[in-house]
């Protein structure tokens, strides 16, 4: 019994502890009867604390919003989207606020969640995102932790640079958040494709290196695309004399929300293969094929069925050409200079079959109506 109550004891706070991991690893989600801050940064005009009503629902810009069920992630992006017609590219935060006796810590930190706070302590800054697992190390921003006290009140925080004489100490109802670094993403022909995090603004050929570099034999350099967050699209051809004008550099950098877009020197398109052949439908090209290419895209054409005299090919601009290519199947002839480009289609026909079992029974119908006439 004694030896159950060691193990029991030993066993009680790993337990606990592993529970406390689970509990925290989650995204905090918003529930009925929560209050949240909305912080909109450099337009403190738009800030609100918002109630979460039993249906669930808040109240912002004379409309409703469901937020119960939501992480505060995603209620930003909601948000945001409300806000663009007012304000350009807002930067908005919304934080939980914290009951008695609690505080907040969330963003970017290993377990983001309500801890408890007694009026006696005295926490840091650092050993409140301590409490909280510590801060993500890819995509934390620490030059700007935002500190909302419990009165609406911000203080912003540069961790890099923070000296002792600077130490936030945290009280009843605060809350932390530690905002995520700027993201960016490279995406094509590169070796490593994906979201990377930067400080700010990164140069477009810094964030190929971050892609582990464009594929090579298999990138044009000569057609990258950096598309905006904004709808904006910007093409850069890198020739040798770019890399000559410094200037040009700093007209084709990165920022939060863009994507460079590395395409392929060979461009593949589709065309489509329909009618009587093996396996219809749209294949890549990489530049014209000829009617029996297509075909052979398709696996063939079906020869017991098909009709081969009257191959269709249908171009981009509404023309039809009719195609005989027995020849090239009985005599192995050479076909006339047609060329399929991307968007264009080839069908190939049925060839016309008797269907001797449909006359038969049409003829035998006719036979008993003849022998009921003549009755």
């Amino acid at each position: 019994m004694k030896v159950s109550k060691i193990i029991l004891t030993l066993l009680l706070p790993l337990i606990f502890w592993q529970m406390q991991n689970q509990l925290h690893a989650e995204e905090y989600v918003i529930s009925p009867g929560d209050r949240l801050f909305l912080i909109v940064l450099g337009y403190e005009g738009y800030n609100q604390t918002l109630y979460v009503k039993p249906d669930g629902k808040i109240s912002y810009f004379y409309g409703e919003i469901q937020a119960a069920g939501r992480t505060t992630e995603e209620l930003v992006e909601e948000l945001k989207s409300r806000l663009r017609t007012f304000v350009k590219d807002p930067v908005v935060v919304v934080s939980p606020m914290p009951k008695d006796k609690e505080i907040f810590i969330y963003g970017q930190v290993k377990f983001p969640s309500r801890y408890p706070f007694t009026i006696q302590q005295k926490l840091s800054l650092l050993q409140a995102l301590a409490m909280a697992g510590g801060t993500l190390e890819e995509s934390a921003d620490l030059r700007n932790v935002i500190l909302i006290r419990n009165d609406g009140n911000l203080e912003t925080y540069n961790l890099e640079r923070l000296r002792t004489e600077e130490l936030a100490y945290l009280y009843s109802g605060d809350a932390v958040y530690v905002p995520e670094l700027a993201r960016i993403e490279v995406a094509g022909n590169v070796q490593k494709p994906g979201m990377f995090w930067v400080k700010d603004k990164i140069r477009f050929d810094h964030a190929l290196v971050k892609a582990g570099g464009p594929l090579q034999d298999e990138a044009d350099l000569s057609n990258l695309i950096i598309y905006r967050e904004n709808g904006e699209k910007i093409r850069i051809s890198v020739a040798d004399e770019f890399w000559q004008a410094d200037d040009n550099m700093e007209n084709y950098l990165l920022h939060s929300g863009d994507t460079l877009y590395v395409p392929n020197a060979y461009k593949t398109e589709m065309i489509n293969v329909l009618g009587y052949v093996h396996n219809p439908g749209a294949y890549k090209i990489r530049g014209p094929v000829t009617p029996l290419e297509a075909l052979a895209l398709a696996g063939g054409a079906r020869m017991e069925s098909a009709n081969l005299t009257k191959v269709r090919v249908r171009k981009t601009d509404g023309g039809v050409q009719i195609v005989d290519i027995t020849l090239y199947y009985e005599e192995a002839q050479s076909l006339p200079d047609i060329k399929l480009y991307p968007g264009d289609t080839i069908e190939v026909p049925r060839r016309f079959q008797i269907n001797w079992s449909l006359i038969l029974s049409l003829l035998s119908i006719a036979s008993i109506t003849v022998s009921l006439v003549r009755k």
